[in-house]
């Protein structure tokens, strides 16, 4: 699919104005809840990608970002239809995988969660990513035991015990060939999101990244949030 601004890459259409969209898209305060997670450059991160210099025009909704492509905005009744288009010249067609589209995907995906069912709440993020350890290692979402889920339609019910010692509960909020993001109750309705990365040259054995967001745990639940996942984070992924 092509678009005046180059090749319609990611999308997603959200139960929310367009107008609220566009905020959420262009306000910087209200970017990091969604895009990224917590670390020490994310501001200067969200400042060379959204506001230093961008190309945005609110009449035509297209917001041009500092080199990860041209979203665009189209109003849909009651929902908001927002996609990203690269240049063609930056893509591989021949790659099974690509990191920044697989970004996207995960951040436009929490975007709508945070749209839809937490407009008014601020988010805590955790972030885990490395290669696997050996070739025998199952891919992320198998490890994890929550392989069978990917089988379930949006918006279906789940209940699972993860191998992270946690059991998690919630719905199936999107799946894609290379992630399963699901909401848990338990966070708040926050949202896991499960990226299974392909053999590469930097993961010789496959690899995967982890997303947990959440809303309205105090600092010892998010503090033992943190403690469950790092420990299996760190028997999961290569250093």
């Amino acid at each position: 699919m092509t678009a005046g601004d180059g090749v319609v890459r990611v999308g997603v259409e959200i139960a929310a104005p367009v107008d609220h969209v566009w905020e959420w898209l262009t306000e910087p305060a209200l970017i990091p809840r969604w895009f990224g997670w917590e670390h020490d450059a994310l501001e200067g991160e969200i400042d060379a990608l959204f506001v230093d210099g961008v190309a945005k025009s609110r009449g035509l909704l297209r917001f041009g970002t500092n080199g990860a492509g041209v979203f665009r905005l189209e109003e849909l009744g009651e929902l908001t239809r927002l996609t990203l288009a690269r240049r063609a010249d930056e893509l591989d067609p021949a790659a099974p995988f690509d990191g920044l589209d697989e970004g996207w995907t995960t951040f436009l995906q929490t975007l709508r969660l945070a749209l839809e069912r937490h407009p008014d709440e601020p988010r805590r993020v955790l972030q885990f990513q490395g290669p696997l350890r050996t070739a025998a290692a199952p891919p992320v979402l198998e490890a994890l035991g929550l392989a069978g889920l990917a089988d379930l339609a949006p918006g279906e019910r789940y209940a699972a015990e993860t191998a992270a010692g946690e059991r998690l509960e919630g719905e199936l909020w999107f799946r894609s060939p290379h992630q399963l993001g699901l909401t848990v109750d338990a966070w708040g309705d926050g949202l896991l999101v499960v990226v299974d990365q392909p053999v590469d040259d930097a993961r010789p054995f496959g690899g995967g990244q982890l997303f947990l967001s959440s809303y309205g745990l105090d600092d010892a639940a998010f503090a033992g949030l943190f403690e469950r996942w790092t420990r299996w984070s760190s028997t999961t992924f290569a250093r």
